[in-house]
């Protein structure tokens, strides 16, 4: 087999990410704008450079641009794990990296070589958050996770708890985000305001 043949493979193959559906969407469809894991990379990849360049980070742009179009190409095999389940201890966060990093082995040899190792590198760093791309795009990948939950409003919050924090430790790992994280965690205490739903002081912290 060619390496081109395989990279037509591996394009088969991610297609599925485009029928992925995030935060358990295909449960609730009725309420939740239906989100594909295909269109949270999207939106996470545009707010890497416009981030970057409005913050003036001193990071690899396209390293990282490549990092926020990766990093969830495993739930085209594995699914997406809603972080409900994580919160509600219904699935261990030690179960979701063994699964996905199995997806990944996969991808890794669908593609050809270097390509699909360097796939499987860009998402272990997102993953470990061992550069400053990696941990970046970790923050920002939560960060646009809240921002479609801010859009869809409070009547999608079943567990409105697990939200307010869901990116704190990933911002305090690239603190550079923390002035869009206010902004974004003011959004959100407004929804919840508008449901009823109590915003704690610990939220702010």
């Amino acid at each position: 087999m060619t390496n081109l043949s395989k990279i037509f493979d591996f394009l088969h193959l991610i297609r599925d990410l485009k029928t992925t559906y995030r935060y358990g969407a295909q449960e609730r469809e009725g309420g939740v704008h239906r989100d594909s894991s295909a269109d949270h990379s999207w939106r996470v990849a545009i707010m890497v450079f416009l981030f970057a360049e409005e913050l003036k980070l001193e990071i690899d742009i396209y390293k990282a641009v490549k990092i926020a179009l990766t990093h969830d190409l495993v739930e085209a095999i594995a699914g997406d794990v809603d972080y409900r389940l994580i919160w509600l201890k219904k699935v261990s966060p030690e179960d979701k990296f063994k699964n996905e990093y199995a997806a990944m082995e996969k991808i890794r040899g669908t593609l050809p070589s270097p390509a699909g190792q360097e796939i499987f590198d860009l998402w272990l760093e997102f993953e470990k958050g061992t550069t400053p791309e990696g941990k970046f795009v970790n923050a920002l990948d939560k960060m646009e996770g809240m921002t479609h939950l801010i859009e869809e409003g409070h009547m999608t919050y079943d567990v409105p708890e697990s939200i307010p924090r869901y990116a704190d430790q990933a911002v305090a790992d690239f603190p550079a985000l923390k002035n869009a994280y206010k902004i974004m965690k003011e959004k959100l205490k407004k929804e919840f305001e508008k449901g009823g739903i109590e915003w704690k002081n610990e939220y702010e912290k």
